[in-house]
C-alpha cells in the first residue's frame, strides 16, 4: 500500500489544498484496518499561504510540518525532514502522510526534494481543471517530475469546478471519469502527442466533482473546513445535535417507527454536517478510485 500522497503542481488554484486536506483523508479513513489506530501526518509547503488548515482538536490529521520553502529551507534541509518522517511512520499499517505542495517555485523546489527520497510507497497527484491553461500545466508537472523521479506514480486528478461534467455524465448513466477522459480527449485533439504523454505517465486519471459544495463552510477567511469524519465527532455539532435525537429513541423505545424517525433525522444532520450531497458523489467514484491507486 502507498503510504505518502504528495499533491503538487506547478499551476496555482488547481484545488491541490482541498484535495489533500478534505478529500485524501476520506480515502484514507475509508481504507483504514483500525478506525481507532488511523493517523494522518500533514505536511503543508505553501510560501503564498497564510491562512493555513487547522484540523479539529480530535482529529485524525495531524500537522506535522509547516514550511515555507521557497524562503525558509533549502532542498538538503526539507530532505532531511521528510528522511525522518518516513522513518517515523513506514512501519506502521494505518499511519500515512500527505504533502500538501503550493504551485510555482514550491512545487519546483520540491520535486528536486522528492528526487532525492525513495518514493517507491508514494504517490504524486497533479490536480487539474480542464481548461487548456490547467492542462498545460499538468503537463508541465508531470515532465518536471519525471525528469528528476521517473519511476514514481503519478495520478492526475481532474477537478470539474463547472459541474458541466458532472450534469453530462448523470444524464448519459456513466462514470464522472470517462466524461473527464472524453473532455480531456476534445481538448487535445489536435495534440496527439501531449495526450499520449499524459496517459503513458500516469497511473490513471480520476475525476472529483465540483469543488463548490466544499468551500460552502469556509469562515472568516479559513482556506479549509474540518474533514467529515472531525465535523461528525465533534460534540459541538453533529454530536451534540443528535444528543436530542437519541433522548427521543430512548424516551419512546425502540418500535418501526421511532426507528424510521431515529434514522430519517439521523441522515438529516449527516447531510447537514457532511455536504452529503457532494460527498456521495465523492465516496461512489473518487474515493473507491483512489483506494484501489494506493492499494497498488
Amino acid at each position: 500500500m502507498k503510504k505518502t500522497i504528495i499533491v503538487m503542481g506547478t499551476k496555482g488554484g488547481a484545488g491541490k489544498t482541498h484535495l489533500v486536506t478534505q478529500f485524501l483523508p476520506l480515502a484514507l479513513f475509508g481504507l483504514a484496518e483500525n478506525i481507532e489506530d488511523l493517523q494522518i501526518d500533514l505536511a503543508l509547503i505553501d510560501s503564498n499561504n497564510k491562512q493555513g488548515y487547522k484540523p479539529a482538536p480530535k482529529s485524525k490529521v495531524k500537522i506535522v510540518q509547516k514550511i515555507k520553502a521557497e524562503n525558509e529551507f533549502d532542498v538538503d534541509t526539507l530532505v532531511k525532514l521528510f528522511q525522518f518522517n518516513y522513518m517515523n511512520f513506514a512501519e506502521e499499517n494505518n499511519h500515512f502522510l500527505l504533502v500538501d505542495v503550493g504551485g510555482g517555485e514550491d512545487t519546483n523546489i520540491m520535486i528536486d526534494v522528492f528526487s532525492k527520497i525513495e518514493l517507491e510507497d508514494s504517490i504524486i497527484a497533479v490536480p487539474f481543471f480542464l481548461t487548456e491553461e490547467y492542462v498545460s500545466g499538468l503537463i508541465t508537472t508531470i515532465k518536471k517530475i519525471r525528469e528528476k523521479s521517473p519511476l514514481v506514480d503519478i495520478v492526475a486528478v481532474a477537478i470539474n469546478k463547472e459541474q458541466i461534467c458532472s450534469d453530462e455524465a448523470e444524464a448519459r448513466e456513466i462514470p464522472l471519469k470517462t466524461v473527464m477522459k472524453e473532455h480531456l480527449h476534445k481538448m487535445l485533439d489536435n495534440n496527439k502527442p501531449d495526450e499520449e504523454y499524459i496517459l503513458g505517465n500516469t497511473v490513471d486519471i480520476l475525476a472529483l466533482d465540483d469543488l463548490s459544495e466544499v468551500c460552502a463552510n469556509a469562515k472568516d477567511g479559513q482556506l479549509m473546513f474540518d474533514s467529515v469524519f472531525d465535523v461528525v465527532t465533534n460534540e459541538k455539532t453533529f454530536l451534540g445535535e443528535m444528543k436530542p435525537v437519541d433522548a427521543e429513541l430512548r424516551k419512546t423505545g425502540v418500535t418501526e417507527d421511532s426507528k424510521e424517525k431515529y434514522t430519517s433525522d439521523r441522515n438529516k444532520l449527516l447531510a447537514k454536517y457532511s455536504f452529503v450531497d457532494a460527498y456521495n458523489f465523492l465516496k461512489k467514484e473518487f474515493i473507491p478510485e483512489f483506494g484501489n491507486v494506493i492499494k497498488r
